[in-house]
């Protein structure tokens, strides 16, 4: 189980909100981009393409489950990292304003 954020160190949160957001770029670029243009490509009318494939509608709710799926995914990564944000101006703003010590020790 992860610390909570509050419990961590600043170069912790700093870490972490690093790997949280590269996580999520990868996540976008390798995952929900690729389906989403995926979906869009099936859901395109093929009136203005004679060769265009036809998919059954099972095989579109199928896309669209994985869209979803991956959205969620998106979403749960979207909110860690803003909660790293969050708390990593707190603590910044407390450290630049004289409330907290500006030297962490590990």
């Amino acid at each position: 189980m992860p610390e909570p954020t509050i419990q961590r160190t600043l170069r912790e949160k700093i870490r972490e909100a690093e790997r949280v957001t590269r996580e999520l770029r990868e996540h976008l670029e390798l995952n929900f981009s690729p389906k989403s243009h995926e979906l869009k490509k099936m859901c395109r009318s093929p009136d203005n393409r004679p060769d265009a494939e036809h998919f059954a509608d099972v095989t579109i709710r199928s896309q669209c489950s994985q869209v979803i799926q991956s959205d969620r995914f998106t979403a749960g990564l979207d909110d860690q990292a803003e909660d790293l944000y969050a708390a990593i101006v707190v603590e910044v703003e407390e450290i630049a304003s004289g409330k907290a010590p500006a030297v962490e020790t590990q």
